[in-house]
């Protein structure tokens, strides 16, 4: 069962703030985390996450979702803590998707899901307020009231479809801020599940028109094989071919997908 992942710098950006890992055991899984770029060393704390949900997801971790983000923002605390480093440097969004489990998405970001049916489905995550909630804040009372005083205002979930060429918006629903996003599937119906940074949509021209996300996804799931690193080859061509109508993604990027069909 196929997985892998593709991470790509946004233009103009030194340091690259997203970070993906996969794997196989004990399923097949992806985790991504986004850092923030106005907190400072956030690459570092996007890995450190990433790597210590990888060890826990790899260990059968079986606590529930709030306790599984907690241990790894209380690890993570200790780890930076011995380095000398800031809380904020933890001030990442992170996604999770698990061919056993569901979806699960602590910030905003993107989810596709290819079906058997030859139906795409996308479900987008964004906040009201342009600040999503950081697991990191769970370890950080002050400025975890601080934003629940400046930034409670819901995210919005969209779910859409698109099938016969054409996109539809199947539902649309508000949630807490303060709350993950979850998103349950059956893997019997779907080939491929998709999870992505916010980064997805942030393609400008050099007008500064954005591309439509909607646009960039049907070009994503163009699968021509899922030998090897089967999407890391679909997201570099997808960009090159974007790239060359002088559109760039002005924010890191990262893909991570796991193929459900055997």
């Amino acid at each position: 069962m196929p997985v892998d992942h593709y991470l790509k710098i946004g233009k103009g950006h030194k340091t690259c703030e997203d970070y993906i890992l996969s794997g196989l055991m004990p399923c097949p899984y992806v985790v991504l985390a986004d850092g923030c770029s106005s907190s400072k060393n956030t690459d570092i704390g996007a890995r450190l996450l990433c790597h210590i949900a990888k060890t826990a997801l790899e260990g059968g971790d079986r606590t529930s979702r709030n306790g599984f983000i907690l241990d790894v923002a209380d690890i993570a605390k200790s780890l930076i803590d011995n380095l000398s480093l800031p809380i904020n440097c933890l001030d990442a969004t992170i996604g999770i998707v698990k061919k056993d489990d569901n979806i699960t998405f602590w910030g905003d970001g993107a989810i596709v899901m290819i079906g058997k049916s030859g139906h795409v489905y996308l479900y987008s995550i964004e906040y009201e307020s342009g600040a999503p909630f950081y697991p990191s804040y769970y370890v950080d009372q002050f400025r975890k009231n601080l934003y629940i005083e400046k930034f409670l205002t819901p995210k919005t979930i969209k779910h859409y479809n698109f099938f016969d060429n054409k996109w539809s918006v199947l539902l649309e629903w508000k949630e807490s801020p303060l709350l993950p996003t979850i998103i349950e599937f059956n893997p019997v119906l779907y080939r491929c599940i998709i999870i992505s940074s916010d980064g997805i949509g942030s393609f400008i021209d050099m007008d500064g028109t954005g591309l439509d996300i909607k646009s960039v996804i049907e070009q994503l799931v163009a699968f021509k094989n899922i030998n090897g690193a089967f999407l890391q080859r679909r997201a570099a061509k997808m960009i090159k071919n974007i790239e060359q109508q002088n559109i760039f993604h002005t924010d890191d990027i990262s893909f991570g997908a796991i193929w459900l069909e055997d």
